[in-house]
């Protein structure tokens, strides 16, 4: 039996975004703490909130995952 959640059918879009680092020759890549996908590795990025650009989202979601050194 599959249970339905808010995912498979939305009041309103999702919109994703994914940030893709590149310092040289490295890229940032992460490995996810929440679902969907919970212990993949992927690109930083998440889901945008209602009203917000897509550089503010990126900035927001791609943040907890980078370290100035």
């Amino acid at each position: 039996m599959t249970i339905m959640t808010k995912r498979d059918y939305p009041e309103r879009p999702i919109v994703g975004v994914g940030a893709v680092i590149v310092d040289g020759d490295r890229a940032l890549i992460v490995r996810r703490a929440t679902e969907p996908l919970k212990g993949q590795w992927s690109i930083p990025g998440g889901m945008l909130e209602l009203g917000e650009k897509l550089r503010e989202g990126l900035a927001r979601t791609a943040a907890p995952n980078i370290t100035m050194c």
